[in-house]
């Protein structure tokens, strides 16, 4: 009797359905890896923006409007505060006697719930809230220590959806 070359069809069959078992546990774990490094990223972001928009207003000091003073004594922007950041970031914040309120907003998709997670604080939101957060209760066209840096296209690519982070500090 001849021996047979190759597979049979029922052994093919079993390595097929232990592959396509194997492809469906490792999506699901892919997914949320995927997902936690977005919300990870975004956070970081996020933090790194407050934190060096501190730094500067210690450093640097504020102009003669209130604003925080970039390295050149104009007012800091946010390519002055990170190089390499997207267009999906923006800087809102506003001046009452040194007490500097500040909004850093993102139209990155992220889960809000991991970038809370990382980032206690952050708020999902709309464009009005952004502004009536950072400086409650002033008309914004009248408001002289208001201050922003919002990139081209910001609310056109978020569908006004932002992850928002609130903080204030005071300058000394």
């Amino acid at each position: 009797m001849r021996k047979k070359n190759g597979f049979t069809l029922i052994e093919l069959l079993i390595v097929l359905a232990v592959i396509a078992a194997l492809i469906a546990t490792m999506t699901p774990l892919a997914l949320n890896a995927i997902r936690r490094s977005q919300a990870s990223k975004v956070a970081q972001n996020i933090k790194i923006l407050a934190n060096m928009l501190e730094v500067a207003a210690y450093s640097n000091g504020l102009t003669g409007e209130g604003a925080v003073a970039g390295i050149d004594g104009d007012e800091i922007r946010l390519k002055d505060l990170v190089r390499d950041l997207p267009d999906s970031y923006a800087l809102l914040y506003d001046n009452e006697n040194g007490k500097i309120t500040a909004t850093i907003s993102t139209s990155d998709r992220a889960n809000l719930a991991e970038v809370q997670r990382l980032l206690p604080g952050t708020q999902k939101g709309n464009w009005g809230e952004i502004q009536s957060r950072t400086a409650p209760g002033k008309n914004k066209t009248d408001d002289k220590d208001f201050f922003h840096d919002i990139p081209d296209g910001f609310k056109t690519e978020s569908n006004g959806e932002f992850i928002n982070y609130y903080f204030s500090f005071q300058i000394y």
